[in-house]
C-alpha cells in the first residue's frame, strides 16, 4: 500500500509542478488551462481578470480572443480584435486568430434558437475539415431535431473519427426516425464499421424493412466485404429469404467473382422480380460463357410481362447477341407505353457500340422528349451521330418549359433514364425537386457544350438568367459533380455579359461546379447588389473554391448585421485560410 502511495504522491508533485510551469508560461496560462478543459466561461473570466491585474499585453489580449471565441461572444471577439491589430499590425495577418475569429462566429451560430443559424452553423463547421468541427457534429448527433441529427450523420460520414463512429453505433440500435436511420446506414457502410455486418444483414432479410433501407444497407455490407467463399455465398443465394438472395448478386459482382456466378443461374426463375434483375444484371456486367439452358431461362425472362424484368432480360440478350432482344427492346420503344419506352431506350443505349443503327434509327423517329435524350446519351457516349444527338438534345431542352425532369434508376439501377419528375419534397434539401431538375439541366447543357458551342450558348444564357441557381451547400454536398472543362469554358465567357442576372449565376456555377478562381472577383463585386438570399450562395460558392484572395472580403463580410451572412462568412473564411 505505501508503494502506491509513494507511486501517487511522486505522480501529483509532477502534475502539480506541470501545472505550476504551465501557469507561468504566457502562451499555456490558466486562460488554456480551462479552456482545454472545456469551461469556457470561466476561461473568459480569468482572461477579463488578468486583462485588469496585469498590464496590457497582447498575450493577455490573445487569450482573451481565444475565450471570447470559445463562448461564442462573436460581438465583444471584433471588437477585441480590431483593439489588437490597431496596437499591433502584425497581427492582422495572423492566420491562427483570423481562424479564432471565424469559429467564434460558428460557436455563436450553434447556440442560436433558430433552426436555420444552427443547419448553417454546423455545415459551416464541418466544410472547414478542422477537428474542432466534431464537438459540433457529436452535439447534433445528439441533438431533439431529426433534421439536424440526419444532417450531422452524413457530415459524421466524411470524417470517421472514433468518437463519431461510437455515437453512430448507438444511432443505429436506438434512433426512431426513419430518414435519420437510413442516413446512418449509409454512414455506417461509409465508413466500413464491420462490427455491424450482422445488423446490416438483419436489414436486408427482414421483409417488414422499407425498401430504402434495404437498399443501403445492401450498399453498406457490399462495401464491407472483400472475400466471400463459395459456401457463404451458396447460403445467401439459397436462402428463403429474399432480401438475402438479392444480396448474393450484388456480392458476386462487386467482388468480380466469375468463378461463382453459376450459383445465380437457378435465380433467373426466382419468385421476386427483383432478384431476377440483379442476377441478369450480374451476368451482364459480368459477361460469362452461357450454355443453351441457361440461355433460354433468360429468353424466357424476355417475354415476361413485368416490364423492366423483361427489358432487363432484353438488355442482356443484345449483350450476347441475341436478334431476340434487341427486337423485344425495339418493339416497346415504339410502343404507346410511354414509360415502358424510357426505360427500353436506355437499355438499348446501355448495349454499347451493338446497336449504333438502331439508336439512330430510333431517334430519328422519335417524338417522345425523354426517348430521345436517352437514345441521344447513347449515341454520344459511342461517339457517333453526334450532331444528330445535339440536335435532338437541343430540341428537347428548348421544348422544355417549366416542367421538372428526374433521373429515374428505381426499375433497374443499371439503366439511369431521364423522365418527368415524380419527386417530393425532402426536409433535409431545399427545394428538391427544383435542384434535381437544374442539375440535368446543367448536364445535358455540358454535353451540347462539347458537341455544338453554336446550339449551346443561346440555351446557357437562357438558363442562367432564367434559374435561379440557388443550391444551397446542403444540396451541394449531396449532388453536385465536377463539370466538364470545355462546358464551363462556355459559361466562363458569360463572366463579362451585360446583364447582371446572367453575371452573377455563370459565376455561381464557375465556383460551385468547376472550383474557378476566376469568378471570385465577380462574385465580391456584385455582392452589395443582390439580395440576402443570393449574398449567402455567394459566401457558399466562395468557401467552395477557396481562395485565399477572399479573405478580407469575407472579414468585412463578418460584421453583416445578419447572423446568417456572418455565419457563412465565417465558414467561408476558415476554408480559404486553409
Amino acid at each position: 500500500m505505501r508503494v502506491y502511495l509513494l507511486k501517487f504522491s511522486v505522480f501529483f508533485l509532477a502534475l502539480q509542478l506541470s501545472c505550476s510551469l504551465i501557469a507561468n508560461e504566457q502562451e499555456f496560462n490558466r486562460v488554456y488551462l480551462h479552456l482545454h478543459l472545456g469551461d469556457y466561461h470561466a476561461a473568459l473570466d480569468e482572461a477579463k481578470e488578468q486583462l485588469n491585474d496585469q498590464s496590457t499585453s497582447k498575450d493577455n489580449r490573445i487569450a482573451l480572443l481565444h475565450a471570447l471565441s470559445s463562448c461564442g461572444e462573436e460581438i465583444s471577439l471584433l471588437k477585441e480584435w480590431e483593439k489588437l491589430i490597431k496596437e499591433y499590425d502584425e497581427e492582422r495577418e495572423n492566420r491562427s486568430l483570423l481562424e479564432v475569429l471565424a469559429w467564434g462566429v460558428l460557436n455563436k451560430g450553434q447556440q442560436s434558437n433558430q433552426l436555420s443559424i444552427r443547419v448553417n452553423s454546423l455545415l459551416g463547421a464541418a466544410l472547414t475539415r478542422n477537428v474542432k468541427a466534431v464537438d459540433f457534429l457529436l452535439a447534433q448527433l445528439r441533438d431533439s431535431n431529426a433534421h439536424l441529427r440526419s444532417m450531422a450523420v452524413k457530415l459524421a460520414a466524411m470524417y470517421g473519427d472514433i468518437p463519431l463512429q461510437s455515437e453512430l453505433s448507438r444511432m443505429v440500435r436506438e434512433e426512431k426516425v426513419w430518414y435519420v436511420r437510413l442516413e446512418v446506414i449509409k454512414a455506417i457502410g461509409q465508413l466500413k464499421i464491420r462490427e455491424f455486418k450482422p445488423l446490416l444483414e438483419d436489414i436486408i432479410a427482414n421483409e417488414k424493412t422499407l425498401a430504402e433501407e434495404k437498399s443501403a444497407a445492401t450498399i453498406a455490407l457490399v462495401g464491407m466485404i472483400n472475400h466471400l467463399d463459395r459456401d457463404e455465398l451458396y447460403c445467401l443465394a439459397r436462402s428463403n429469404r429474399r432480401g438475402l438472395r438479392y444480396l448474393a448478386c450484388q456480392l458476386i459482382t462487386y467482388l468480380d467473382a466469375k468463378e461463382h456466378i453459376d450459383l445465380l443461374y437457378p435465380l433467373l426463375k426466382d419468385s421476386s422480380h427483383d432478384v431476377r434483375i440483379a442476377a441478369l444484371n450480374a451476368i451482364g456486367l459480368l459477361r460469362p460463357d452461357l450454355s443453351a439452358r441457361v440461355m433460354q431461362k433468360i429468353v424466357e425472362n424476355s417475354q415476361e410481362p413485368a416490364d423492366a424484368l423483361a427489358i432487363t432480360a432484353s438488355w442482356l440478350l443484345c449483350l450476347y447477341h441475341e436478334k431476340s432482344g434487341k427486337e423485344q427492346l425495339v418493339r416497346r420503344i415504339n410502343s404507346d407505353d410511354k414509360v415502358a419506352g424510357r426505360l427500353a431506350a436506355a437499355a438499348l443505349a446501355a448495349t454499347g457500340s451493338y446497336n449504333v443503327d438502331e439508336l439512330t434509327s430510333l431517334l430519328k423517329k422519335s417524338n417522345d422528349p425523354f426517348i430521345a435524350i436517352n437514345l441521344s446519351l447513347g449515341l454520344i457516349g459511342q461517339r457517333k451521330e453526334t450532331q444528330l444527338a445535339s440536335n435532338a438534345l437541343h430540341r428537347a431542352l428548348t421544348e422544355k418549359g417549366s416542367d421538372l425532369w428526374m433521373w429515374d434508376q428505381t426499375s433497374n439501377p443499371l439503366f439511369r433514364t431521364i423522365a418527368p419528375s415524380q419527386l417530393s419534397h425532402v426536409e433535409q434539401i431545399p427545394n428538391y425537386p427544383k435542384v434535381v431538375d437544374q442539375m440535368i439541366e446543367l448536364d445535358l447543357l455540358a454535353i451540347l457544350c462539347m458537341f455544338d458551342e453554336r446550339l449551346a450558348m443561346p440555351l446557357v444564357k437562357n438558363f442562367l438568367q432564367s434559374s435561379q441557381w440557388g443550391i444551397s451547400s446542403i444540396a451541394m454536398i449531396s449532388l453536385l459533380q465536377e463539370g466538364d472543362d470545355e462546358a464551363l469554358a462556355i459559361i466562363k465567357k458569360l463572366l463579362n455579359d451585360q446583364n447582371q442576372s446572367i453575371r452573377v449565376q455563370a459565376a455561381l456555377v464557375l465556383s460551385l461546379v468547376g472550383a474557378d478562381p476566376s469568378a471570385i472577383h465577380v462574385l465580391m463585386e456584385l455582392y452589395p447588389e443582390v439580395d440576402r438570399e443570393m449574398k449567402v450562395h455567394i459566401l457558399e460558392a466562395i468557401a467552395h473554391v477557396g481562395d485565399k484572395t477572399a479573405v478580407a472580403f469575407l472579414l468585412e463580410r463578418m460584421k453583416e448585421p445578419f447572423q446568417m451572412l456572418r455565419v457563412v462568412a465565417a465558414s467561408a473564411l476558415v476554408q480559404c485560410l486553409n
